[in-house]
C-alpha cells in the first residue's frame, strides 16, 4: 500500500483519475496523510466483506424471497458476463462502430455526399443543398407538411417531383422531399431504392443501380460525423473528462478515446473493454 500511496502522490494525472472513483481517498494522498488513508481503506474493506457475508447469509436461506431473487440476479449476472466474454474473443468487430452507407452523386452537377437508408419511405434533401443545388425553384409548396421521424417534428417545405442525379456516369431521374432543418444533406430512400432497383452489395462494398451503374461506399474518413438518425453531431455528446484521462493513461488515443465514451454513453468499463477488444483485432 505504501508503494501505491507513493506512486498516486507523485502523479497528478492518476490522482485525479482515483477521485473519479473514491474522493475521499484522493484527498488523503494529497494531504500527505497516509495514517488516513490506510484507515479509509481499512473501513472500505470491513464494509464491504461484512456486506458480502450479510448476501450470502441471505443466499444460503432456502425461505428467503430475497436471497432467491439474488441467486437468480447472480445467475442472470453471470450468464452476460460469459455472453460478453464470448463475444469479446469470437466476435470483437460487433463493438467496434459500424460505417454508416453513404456515396457520392451530382445534382446539377454539385457534388453531395447522400446517405443510404432502406428504413426511410422517402428521399429527402435538406433545404440548404436543395438551395445549393439551384433546386428550390422546382419545390412544390403545395406539399408543405409537418412530418414525423426518428428525429422529431420536421417542417417540409414541399415536394421536388423530378430531378437529374448522377451517379458515377449514368443518369436517374429522382423526387426528393424538402425538408426546412434536416442535417443530412441526402437521404436515399426505399422510394428511389425500389425505382431503380438498387441492391445494397454489402460484400463488394457498394450500391448497385440494377444493370447500369455501380458506386462504392464511402469510407468512415469520407462521410460526414452525423448521427442520420437523430440529425445531431454525436460530437454534442458531453465526455466525461475524468473517464477519458482514464482511458488515456491506459494508452489509448484521445480521438478513439472520446468517440468510444461517446459510444458507450461514458460507460468507462465498457468503452475499455471495447477498445482493448478493437486493438486486439487489428493486431
Amino acid at each position: 500500500m505504501r508503494s501505491n500511496f507513493s506512486i498516486l502522490k507523485a502523479d497528478a494525472l492518476k490522482r485525479s483519475i482515483f477521485r473519479n472513483f473514491s474522493p475521499a481517498l484522493a484527498d488523503a494522498v494529497e494531504k500527505d496523510n497516509f495514517a488516513h488513508l490506510s484507515d479509509l481503506f481499512c473501513r472500505l474493506y470491513v464494509t464491504e466483506r461484512e456486506n458480502e457475508i450479510s448476501r450470502r447469509r441471505v443466499m444460503l436461506d432456502p425461505t428467503s424471497a430475497e436471497g432467491q431473487r439474488m441467486i437468480a440476479e447472480q445467475i442472470e449476472r453471470e450468464n452476460i458476463d460469459f455472453s460478453h466474454q464470448f463475444a469479446m474473443e469470437h466476435m470483437p468487430e460487433a463493438y467496434i462502430p459500424v460505417t454508416m452507407l453513404y456515396i457520392r452523386m451530382k445534382i446539377n452537377g454539385v457534388e453531395c455526399k447522400a446517405f443510404v437508408d432502406s428504413g426511410a419511405q422517402v428521399s429527402i434533401l435538406s433545404e440548404a443543398t436543395a438551395q445549393r443545388c439551384n433546386l428550390m425553384r422546382l419545390v412544390d409548396k403545395r406539399f408543405q407538411a409537418t412530418v414525423h421521424g426518428v428525429g422529431g417534428m420536421k417542417k417540409m417545405l414541399g415536394k421536388i417531383h423530378t430531378c437529374q442525379v448522377q451517379i458515377e456516369n449514368q443518369f436517374f431521374t429522382c423526387n426528393f422531399d424538402v425538408l426546412s432543418d434536416h442535417s443530412i444533406d441526402i437521404l436515399l430512400g426505399l422510394d428511389i431504392l425500389r425505382r431503380h432497383q438498387c441492391t445494397i452489395d454489402l460484400k463488394n462494398n457498394c450500391l448497385k443501380f440494377g444493370d447500369s451503374a455501380s458506386t462504392p461506399f464511402l469510407g468512415d474518413a469520407e462521410i460526414p460525423k452525423r448521427d442520420p438518425t437523430t440529425g445531431e453531431s454525436s460530437e454534442t455528446v458531453v465526455v466525461d473528462s475524468a473517464k477519458l484521462a482514464s482511458l488515456i493513461a491506459l494508452g489509448f488515443e484521445e480521438e478513439a478515446a472520446r468517440s468510444m465514451l461517446i459510444q458507450c454513453g461514458n460507460d468507462l468499463e465498457m468503452a475499455a473493454a471495447n477498445l482493448f477488444s478493437s486493438n486486439a483485432a487489428k493486431s
